[in-house]
């Protein structure tokens, strides 16, 4: 059994493949209703299918969903991965 400690990041800080749960947004209450019409809402798991060239955008899937945000706007999702205890 390992023991794992939850990871604070952002969206826009993980790399291709990595999955993590959405921890909050940080954004107007405009966009807060854009993401969360997405399916960007707190406690959902979020995959990163792709990142943009030279800080471009980033390709994300949320259930079934897949869209494309620009890095500014992950960079405001909050978002928790889990890595294992280094004793």
């Amino acid at each position: 059994m390992s023991n794992k400690l939850p990871e604070h990041l952002t969206l826009a800080s993980l790399t291709t493949g990595e999955e993590a749960n959405i921890l909050n947004l940080n954004v107007t209450p405009e966009l807060k209703n854009r993401l969360t019409a997405l399916g960007i809402q707190i406690g959902k798991p979020v995959k990163v299918v792709r990142r943009g060239a030279l800080g471009g955008p980033i390709h994300v899937r949320v259930s079934t969903t897949e869209f494309v945000l620009r890095l500014a706007e992950a960079g405001l999702i909050s978002v928790t991965r889990f890595t294992a205890l280094t004793d």
